[in-house]
């Protein structure tokens, strides 16, 4: 039986899982491991830091995401591993499920642009039923990050056009949190041509100096609560500086995230040639009455939403 490490009620569960009870499909095995080098020395040294994605089977689990490093820390004499364990939620079967989850998993990590990464991110918290700090630790993501993508959803069309062209950065945008729609397209008109010139903070302090919630509060949802804000904002947070562990944890995590990213965007340039080609054959599928009712629901809806994405 594995030891409780952390649980939190209806959504992620961690554990430490021996090793030997995880099944590596063989469709998610890497054959380019070779050595690993970089890798393999930082989970030598400092062990896995962020946890692999298992599903239960039940008393054996099947890998989601982090093969990978299931097989160094399996090469570097680890014996078990933390995971974040998912169980198939009802009306799914548990292959369609994996290999879901794997795909808006894959899909979350790579550089989409911010309106893609929410839609993506909010799409997994459905589909696991996760809180926001969940599907953070499940990704391996900062929860403040997080929030950034996840508030794109709120912004205008025409911000969220803007994020997405690369006209605009994510700590600019947060200028308009708190405004109406209609609030945000009529300051977004009147600023964008200052945007390209200014950093976020002199956005933001341009943005509060000209269209304040005190003196434009027909621009905010709830103009009080936005000038409550802005006032903690000024008067600053007191934060606690980082310990040497805490440090040193941040470091390690960072050389191997920087490692992976690198990974990544290979994964990430296979996966786009591997669309391309695979879209005019499901297109082809999708016109013909007879080989479409053949496919699943199940099946159908993968191939749409595929579809719509690529």
């Amino acid at each position: 039986m594995t030891a409780l490490v952390w649980v939190r009620p209806r959504s992620l569960t961690l554990r430490r899982v021996p090793i030997s009870k995880i099944d590596l499909p063989e469709e998610y095995e890497r054959k380019e491991l070779a050595e690993d080098d970089a890798v393999g020395r930082s989970i030598k040294q400092h062990g896995v830091q962020q946890p692999v994605i298992v599903l239960q089977n039940g008393d054996r689990f099947t890998m989601v995401k982090g093969g990978r490093r299931l097989r160094l820390a399996e090469k570097a004499g680890f014996t078990d591993l933390l995971a974040s364990i998912e169980t198939v939620p009802a009306g799914w079967d548990e292959l369609a499920y994996r290999n879901r989850l794997r795909f808006i998993l894959s899909n979350a990590r790579q550089d989409l642009p911010p309106s893609q990464k929410a839609a993506v991110i909010r799409q997994l918290m459905e589909l696991t039923s996760m809180s926001q700090k969940d599907v953070a630790a499940l990704m391996g993501f900062d929860p403040g990050s997080l929030s950034l993508w996840l508030v794109v959803e709120t912004y205008a069309p025409p911000i969220r056009a803007a994020l997405d062209a690369g006209l605009m950065n994510s700590h600019q945008a947060t200028a308009f949190q708190g405004m109406t729609t209609s609030g945000m397209e009529k300051v977004f008109r009147a600023m964008r041509r200052d945007i390209p010139k200014l950093s976020g903070d002199a956005f933001q302090a341009m943005v509060r100096s000209r269209f304040g919630p005190k003196e434009h509060g027909d621009l905010y949802i709830d103009p009080k609560k936005s000038i409550q804000k802005l006032q903690v904002k000024k008067r600053g947070r007191v934060r606690k500086p980082l310990t040497r562990d805490e440090k040193r944890v941040l470091a390690n995590s960072l050389e191997l995230a920087e490692i992976e990213l690198a990974d990544l965007k290979v994964d990430n340039q296979r996966m786009k040639r591997e669309c391309v080609m695979a879209s005019p054959l499901l297109n082809a599928i999708k016109r013909n009455k007879r080989l479409w009712a053949m496919a699943s629901e199940d099946m159908r809806f993968e191939i749409d939403t595929f579809l719509e994405r690529y």
